[in-house]
């Protein structure tokens, strides 16, 4: 005989029924969607990480290539050591500028001090000096350690790192006073750099020490 479907204790048995089976299905639709989201959540991080990477490596490679003599370069968008915006401008009638760039953990670049401060000493008046750092962190110390007496300016935009060719420290860029490419040197002054380098700009180098200066 079948049962009554009006049977009162019947009925709640098949609605307690149905209400543990939707509670399983919510709680495991709020679980695949948790899972999911984690899911999209690394794939979105792991995709900006592969994006940095990848544009950071395009800026490395046009950065290797080297500037053609007579390239107009453009003024320098960066900042000073007190975090204010300076911008390096080129004007008809001004000195050519010495541009050297660097960054404080360059081992290479503390060995080439002495050389950086008789080329800025040796040439004053004649042409301006400017240090450009690839990186803020600890230069504030570098430049009491050093005594640089010239203008050192970071936080260069990326336009300026692309477009001058940054990357490998030390460089040094001779950029005349309309603002062409003259001459460009690669690394510390030392062999046929330094040769090159004396001539050009007729002085006498000490050369790079071999360990980096106290």
């Amino acid at each position: 005989m079948l049962p009554e479907q009006n049977d009162p204790l019947n009925s709640q048995f098949y609605s307690s029924n149905l209400s543990k089976k939707l509670q399983v299905v919510t709680i495991s639709l709020l679980i695949c969607s948790v899972v999911l989201n984690v899911m999209l959540a690394n794939k979105t991080r792991r995709l900006g990480a592969l994006l940095l990477t990848f544009k950071a490596k395009v800026l490395a490679v046009k950065a290797e290539q080297s500037l053609v003599p007579g390239a107009l370069l453009p003024p320098i968008e960066a900042r000073d050591l007190d975090g204010h915006p300076k911008l390096v401008e080129y004007n008809s009638g001004d000195l050519p500028t010495v541009l050297y760039v660097f960054t404080p953990p360059c081992s290479w670049c503390a060995k080439n001090v002495s050389n950086l401060k008789t080329l800025a000493e040796k040439t004053k008046g004649r042409y301006r000096v400017i240090g450009l750092s690839l990186s803020a962190n600890n230069l504030r110390e570098y430049m009491n350690k050093y005594g640089f007496e010239f203008p050192v300016y970071t936080d260069l935009s990326p336009k300026v790192v692309l477009s001058y060719r940054l990357g490998g420290t030390p460089q040094t860029l001779l950029v005349s006073d309309d603002g062409k490419l003259v001459r460009e040197w690669k690394g510390a002054y030392m062999g046929p750099t330094k040769k090159e380098i004396e001539n050009y700009f007729g002085l006498e180098l000490p050369g790079v020490n071999d360990q980096e200066p106290k």
